[in-house]
């Protein structure tokens, strides 16, 4: 399931101003140095996203967000 990859055909915005050109999506899983213990549960590792977005003018942005449907009621399967 892991990595997961999300990387649609180019968008064009609607309106003036700058348009979104290019996006993509990418879910991986990184382990923990050590294990992370709840009240309800322990982990070894957390998913995470990666949203990079390129604008028609070629600025370039990027965010990472953790994914934990316990928390969010997201997953990776949901955002793909």
């Amino acid at each position: 399931m892991f990595p997961l990859k999300v990387s649609p055909a180019a968008h064009g915005g609607a309106g003036a101003g700058v348009k979104l050109a290019r996006w993509s999506l990418a879910c991986y899983r990184l382990g923990y140095e050590r294990e992370v213990r709840w009240a309800d549960g322990v982990e070894d590792g957390g998913v995470f996203a990666l949203l990079r977005l390129e604008s028609s003018d070629g600025a370039v942005g990027i965010a990472e967000a953790t994914i934990k449907p316990t928390w969010s009621g997201v997953s990776a399967r949901s955002l793909a």
